[in-house]
């Protein structure tokens, strides 16, 4: 589903990413970890082409990432759902309207029942109305699941999707991406948290100095 081939990346002439290599096959679930600043999230920004490596290869489903043309990028990103640490939701926009925008920029057909039955994954389909303000972070946070997931994508990418919620929250956060993982949807979570992954049998893809650590 994903690999990497010897990718580098710098930021001006600080090398991130060095000679990163690995694999992540079809329905996985696999955990980025590592300290802050350590690269985590360059790595996910350089599976949907947020960022682009300097060297290497990457692959993404059917799509050779490193040699796309700019105007094939909405086509690789249409299989990518991002689950982003600080939400990004649009303030002025109901719950209802923040899920389904990504549906209407691809003029996707039954986009009232592709929502609800999104926000109905995420127990929020009581929310559809409200406005991002007035939910709670853990809401706020589902309400990101349910736009991530509501095209079906392949892939999902979660950037620390537990920060500054607490200990009960993250547990109902990480069951909804357990479930959605269950369903057969890939899923790479980047985080820094150990609680997330202590004692599980998940693979664990460590970053250490722009070094890749890989433990099974």
């Amino acid at each position: 589903m994903v690999i990497f081939n010897n990718v580098v990346k710098y930021y001006e002439n600080l090398k991130v990413l060095r000679d990163i290599s690995f694999q992540i096959t079809k329905g996985e679930m696999v955990f980025v970890t590592g300290p802050t600043g350590s690269g985590k999230t360059t790595l996910l920004k350089l599976i949907y082409l947020a960022e682009k490596p300097d060297e290497g290869e990457i692959t993404v489903g059917d799509f050779k990432v490193t040699s796309l043309k700019k105007s094939e990028i909405p086509y690789l990103r249409r299989n990518i759902g991002i689950i982003f640490q600080d939400f990004k939701l649009i303030k002025n926009m109901t719950v209802f309207d923040n899920v389904a925008l990504s549906l209407r920029i691809k003029k996707e057909k039954d986009i009232k029942n592709l929502v609800y039955e999104a926000l109905k994954k995420v127990h929020l389909r009581h929310k559809a109305d409200s406005y991002p303000k007035i939910l709670s972070g853990g809401e706020q946070q589902r309400v990101v699941i349910a736009r991530a997931i509501v095209a079906k994508p392949e892939l999902i990418l979660a950037d620390e999707p537990t920060a500054n919620l607490d200990p009960n929250t993250a547990t109902a956060i990480m069951q909804l991406i357990n479930e959605i993982n269950l369903q057969g949807t890939t899923v790479i979570i980047a985080t820094h948290y150990r609680e997330l992954f202590r004692n599980t049998w998940k693979r664990i893809l460590r970053i250490d100095e722009g070094n890749l650590i890989e433990r099974a």
